[in-house]
């Protein structure tokens, strides 16, 4: 199960946006991958993710813009089955 997350209420344009998805229970191996609008990130988006550890994954926007405003998406699978959870970023 994955623990919630969101992000800071107020995100200026040109500031740094960092969020961790963390998975405290289920079976290893896990696989967590990061979602904008259903469509998984990628760095043409601007967007990094990076895995910490074996039930962590960041993800990392720099310089944020309004055109990263959205839901993200965090998915986290393992052979027992998959969970998600969605925070929204806006910014100003």
């Amino acid at each position: 199960r994955l623990r919630a997350f969101h992000f800071d209420d107020i995100v200026f344009s040109g500031k740094d946006v960092q969020i961790v998805c963390y998975v405290p229970d289920g079976d290893t191996p896990l696989n967590i991958r990061w979602y904008f609008h259903g469509k998984e990130v990628s760095h043409t988006m601007g967007v990094s993710t990076m895995k910490l550890g074996s039930r962590s994954n960041i993800l990392n926007i720099e310089s944020a813009t309004h055109g990263h405003s959205g839901d993200y998406t965090c998915v986290a699978s393992n052979d027992a089955g998959e969970d998600r959870y969605s925070a929204a970023l806006t910014v100003h």
